[in-house]
């Protein structure tokens, strides 16, 4: 079968494990002829063909391309659609699902998955009445999470178009690569005796960053604990006023943006995701592998990794959360090692690569 992805951008932040390159990956190992296309900015063509075994086209656009209903945008995928003649063209995010739903109206070869990681994706109305007009039979949804689906079916989206395929990770890989904890916590400015409460993720306004630090601000009776967040972002200034006004600014680290972030993972203690919205987070999975006792909210897909509720704060209160953030410090070793074992056995199962790779295929065989 000769396929088409589609996605924005490559994500240069990792070197090795992908997802958008497991899933050209886990279709060019059975046999399909699969083209990975990326509309915007630079792309290393030859690193990510040696990986995926994969033909990579670069088109070249920028944010002005995709301004109004993106003619130009349009009219260059449309004539490199229609000149490859792809039997299946698979989309990661709205902006690349967008493309395709209209030039789905004129294209009369080929299906279509459209792959969505986030929630509330067609919370505006015009995006809604464009999915009613277009959706048919040529087209499936993948969610990353059950809630993403629940999202998508509230939406409009009808239940036999929506299909769950977590996301996931390849642990043995991962493991391989992480810093030892003392390695990590030198390149993180961290001593032994800290106690590190971290996360890793962009430092925006969806994230909750400013209610983990209030959270955090209750923790007095643990004068060593560090708050970690492996990230940059256009928040990061506000963050450190509002630690300044929390009293906690010198218990506070910010890294900025790391490359392979989860390298540093063995460098904390616990990871805790304060997110108002995700659609099934990698970093809590990477967390997890890399024996990291979480906590998080009730965002998206965030509930669906944790096994206990008593650790899944509520959304946007920095008292729910600091509650879950004294129950899982009140653990003992033996407790502890309990409830991780919960969270690796779900994870191995769950949201192995190998779980993924057997899903998309079912899915391939199945258009």
């Amino acid at each position: 079968m000769k396929i088409l992805q589609v996605c924005q951008k490559a994500n240069d932040m990792v070197s090795e494990f992908d997802l958008f390159e497991e899933t050209v990956r886990a279709l060019t190992l059975e046999g399909h002829d699969v083209t990975f296309c990326v509309l915007e900015g630079d792309v290393d063509v030859s690193a990510i063909e040696q990986r995926t075994h994969s033909k990579v086209v670069e088109m070249g656009f920028d944010k002005s391309d995709f301004r109004g209903i993106g003619i130009r945008a349009l009219k260059q995928m449309y004539a490199f659609v229609k000149r490859e003649q792809y039997d299946l063209i698979i989309t990661h995010r709205y902006k690349p699902s967008y493309l395709l739903m209209i030039l789905s109206l004129f294209l009369k070869h080929g299906r279509f998955v459209s792959v969505y990681h986030g929630m509330f994706q067609f919370k505006r109305l015009g995006r809604r009445l464009l999915a009613r007009v277009v959706l048919n039979d040529r087209w499936k949804f993948v969610a990353v999470s059950h809630a993403v689906k629940v999202d998508l079916i509230a939406s409009g989206v009808a239940e036999k178009h929506v299909e769950v395929i977590y996301n996931a990770l390849d642990s043995d890989k991962m493991r391989k690569n992480l810093f030892s904890r003392e390695d990590a916590r030198c390149r993180l400015g961290l001593q032994e005796e800290d106690l590190v409460i971290g996360t890793i993720g962009r430092v925006s306004k969806v994230k909750g960053h400013c209610y983990l630090l209030e959270a955090f601000s209750t923790l007095q009776v643990y004068p060593h604990a560090k708050l970690l967040i492996i990230g940059g972002g256009p928040l990061e200034a506000a963050l450190w006023q509002q630690a300044e006004k929390l009293g906690i600014s010198e218990r506070l680290v910010i890294t900025g943006m790391v490359p392979d972030a989860y390298r540093l993972l063995p460098g904390l203690d616990y990871f805790v995701m304060s997110s108002l919205s995700e659609g099934l987070p990698i970093a809590m999975l990477e967390a997890i592998c890399a024996g990291l006792t979480v906590v998080g909210t009730r965002a998206g897909g965030i509930p669906e990794l944790i096994t206990r509720d008593e650790f899944i704060a509520e959304r946007q209160s920095a008292g729910s959360l600091a509650a879950s953030l004294k129950k899982v410090l009140a653990l003992d070793a033996a407790g502890l090692s309990h409830y991780h074992a919960e969270l690796e056995e779900k994870t191995l199962s769950k949201f192995s690569l190998e779980t993924y790779y057997r899903k998309y295929r079912q899915l391939i065989t199945d258009c």
